[in-house]
């Protein structure tokens, strides 16, 4: 995902969530120091990413 295309889904999020999106960002980034900050601000956001067919990053919001 893009860093426009995730400033874009977090300018859509309350104020309270973006907090929370945050430690959940910074609690991703402890966990396993190789992930990046995009990365961990989109798990945190809940959107998981997979691989296309064509070896693409392909992001998609997480089923609860």
């Amino acid at each position: 995902m893009t860093k426009q295309a995730i400033i874009d889904k977090f300018e859509k999020l309350s104020n309270p969530k973006k907090v929370e999106v945050l430690f959940d960002a910074l609690d991703y980034m402890q966990q396993y120091n190789g992930r990046s900050i995009r990365t961990c601000i989109c798990l945190a956001m809940g959107y998981k990413m997979d691989i296309d067919d064509d070896g693409n990053e392909v992001w998609e919001k997480r089923k609860k």
